[in-house]
């Protein structure tokens, strides 16, 4: 008789179960914590050693609570994650340099990985994600004594791959899939709502509050990461996951109307933006052709033709209006040549520097490493046109420029991997009829796809606001290809078991006929 589904002790397992459940842990995460404050007291950094002490008496305290850990995490991820979607940077720097909110989240997560114990069985995008972990550790440690905490700082373009590793680990019930899907129809409308509002309110000069002990505004708005969430919501709604299992909110016409308008306000301010918006409902209606694009096909064209009529222009601030012409010239400049100066400026520093990564690393003596993590891009490349500029507008050409063509190579193969997985289960769901799970593999591989596209036009994914959010969704579709797979294996075995107990037929004599 076959034996039913039971978890699998990974092989590294009971080795480090054996010091997870002494006081090792907890000692040496102080002691650790305290030899990094004693160095950092020594290159007269006050702020960040008693930021380090607060965090050991944190470690010592936290090493305590076992398995309580994954879900504290899992709550401070949901915190986080709002918080960057609805506030973007000036959230991000909440806390004290270098140890924003983005690091405290970090941290907390590492200690969660490190207290639990491994019960699952990588798939290959995590092993890829290990790797990269790995090639991208030996491309920032040895520049430490030189760059200091800048080498950390870019760092977390590979570091932030835990979120990823963390979220597939600590999500391993079906139910934790539907409390994740509640919160967010929750927010979603709010959201849907705040975008506009928050940038007229920004233009109008209402007075925001900048973040204690910085100048940075606590209120920012970035077109380009708020077009990816665009996508995430459109996928969301397209899916079925917003109005499944009898959830009651706002109409999904109405939502689809303020979407609209919301994206024609991204698509006015950012190419990125834009292309992660418009990539996004493109590629939902092409996994899910349903009768859900009739209200936005319906709300889209009455918008158009109103737009077309009228032409309005509104200046909410900056260089660039809101206005029919000001996405045409956008969508055109991604593709050509247009007649807008500042357009045209921007694409072709970009590209020069593009090119210049290319040639330094593919034909050049930086092939294998790259020129690793801590050293300015901007400064070092000649490409320094803005203030604060330390990696090219584009996070794949970051992995290049910084981890050489290997690190480059597990960047891309890493993600090739997830979105073919991705892919794959999504339609296998719908071939036979899981629509709750080809909803979630749909929505997380659009989300993906639109983080991935922004972070080819923004230094999107090299922030914790942007690359947060895309390693989160990659842990959160792992999670779900893991449990998603488990009830395959469980119901074919629960039917073979069903199949094995049933009695036999009862073989049929065949008649006999006189004669």
């Amino acid at each position: 008789m076959n034996r039913p589904l039971t978890w699998r002790r990974h092989p590294l397992g009971s080795a480090w179960a054996t010091i997870r459940d002494s006081r090792l842990l907890p000692v040496g995460m102080v002691v650790f914590v305290a030899v990094a404050a004693g160095y950092l007291g020594a290159a007269n950094r006050p702020l960040v050693v008693v930021g380090l002490i607060g965090i050991s008496f944190a470690l010592a305290m936290f090493a305590g609570l076992g398995r309580q850990l994954p879900k504290l995490f899992l709550a401070a991820v949901v915190v986080v994650l709002t918080g960057y979607a609805f506030i973007g940077r000036g959230f991000a720097h909440v806390g004290v340099a270098p140890l924003y909110v983005g690091e405290m989240l970090f941290g907390l997560g590492l200690l969660a990985v490190l207290v639990t114990p491994l019960r699952i069985r990588f798939h290959l995008t995590e092993w890829l994600i290990i790797a990269f972990i790995a090639w991208g550790a030996l491309n920032t440690f040895p520049y430490l004594p030189r760059y200091g905490v800048d080498a950390l700082r870019d760092g977390v373009f590979w570091g932030y791959s835990l979120f990823a590793l963390a979220i597939s680990m600590f999500i391993v019930r079906r139910s934790q899939f539907d409390k994740a899907i509640s919160v967010y129809v929750a927010i979603l409308p709010v959201f849907l709502l705040w975008v506009p509002v928050f940038r007229i309110a920004l233009a109008i000069g209402l007075p925001f509050p900048s973040v204690p002990v910085s100048d940075v505004f606590f209120f920012t708005f970035k077109a380009g990461d708020m077009g990816v969430h665009m996508a995430g919501a459109a996928a969301f709604l397209l899916m079925g996951l917003y109005t499944g299992r009898e959830r009651r909110g706002f109409p999904e016409t109405l939502l689809w109307a303020i979407w609209l308008a919301t994206f024609v306000l991204v698509a006015s301010f950012s190419r990125g933006g834009m292309l992660a918006a418009g990539t996004g409902v493109v590629l939902a209606a092409a996994l899910r052709p349903t009768r859900r694009l009739l209200p936005v096909a319906g709300v889209g064209a009455f918008l158009l033709v109103v737009a077309l009529l009228i032409n309005p222009t509104i200046n909410l601030g900056g260089s660039r209006s809101v206005s029919v012409d000001q996405i045409v010239v956008n969508a055109v400049s991604i593709v050509s040549d247009t007649d807008s100066r500042r357009a045209e400026s921007t694409k072709e520093w970009r590209l020069e520097w593009w090119g210049e990564i290319y040639d330094y690393t593919v034909r050049g003596q930086y092939f294998l490493t790259g020129k690793g993590f801590g050293i300015n891009l901007a400064e070092d490349d000649g490409f320094d046109v803005v203030d604060g500029l330390r990696s090219p507008h584009n996070g794949h050409l970051t992995a290049l420029a910084r981890a050489g063509v290997p690190g480059f190579a597990l960047w891309m193969g890493m993600h090739l991997v997830f979105g073919f997985a991705m892919l794959r289960v999504h339609l296998r769901a719908r071939r036979t009829g899981e629509e709750f799970w080809a909803g979630i593999f749909g929505w997380v591989l659009v989300y993906w796809a639109a983080a991935m596209v922004n972070g080819a036009f923004d230094v999107y994914l090299e922030g914790p606001q942007g690359a947060i959010w895309m390693w989160v969704m990659m842990g959160i579709g792992l999670a779900a290809l893991r449990i998603h797979t488990n009830e395959e294996v469980q119901t074919r075995s629960n039917s073979r078991l069903a199949t094995a107990d049933s009695p036999p037929h009862a073989a049929r004599r065949p008649m006999r006929t006189s004669g």
